[in-house]
């Protein structure tokens, strides 16, 4: 965000750095007393570790693939690969449910929160 402040007929640019931190966004949600779901955390951290403006489908995009998520700090770690296709197909054969997308996520702990808990 930028703001011109003319004074004296000089025109400076004030530019406020207002990109969204991690910490900014968590500790807002803990003010309004939401919790800090796994999923949450995912979503935070794209739009924290993101430059520009989001939509909530691009946020959308960049969140729905697999995860490993830390229960204890939630450090979140991405898998790219997925074997799920024939298992989807055969779920939606025995329940005739129309299956359109799935979200796999795996919670545990990460290697650093197992090492400080040991």
């Amino acid at each position: 965000m930028v703001i011109f402040v003319s004074l004296n007929d000089n025109i400076f640019h004030l530019e406020l750095e207002m990109r969204l931190t991690e910490r900014k966004i968590v500790a807002t949600l803990r003010q309004h007393s939401y919790k800090l779901t796994p999923q949450r955390r995912v979503v935070i951290q794209a739009i924290a570790s993101n430059q520009e403006h989001l939509t909530p489908t691009a946020i959308y995009e960049k969140v729905h693939h697999h995860h490993l998520i830390c229960s204890n700090c939630g450090k979140v770690v991405d898998f790219p690969s997925c074997e799920l296709e024939e298992a989807q197909q055969s779920l939606s054969k025995q329940t005739g449910f129309r299956i359109d997308d799935h979200l796999l996520e795996f919670i545990g702990l990460c290697q650093a929160c197992q090492k400080e808990i040991t």
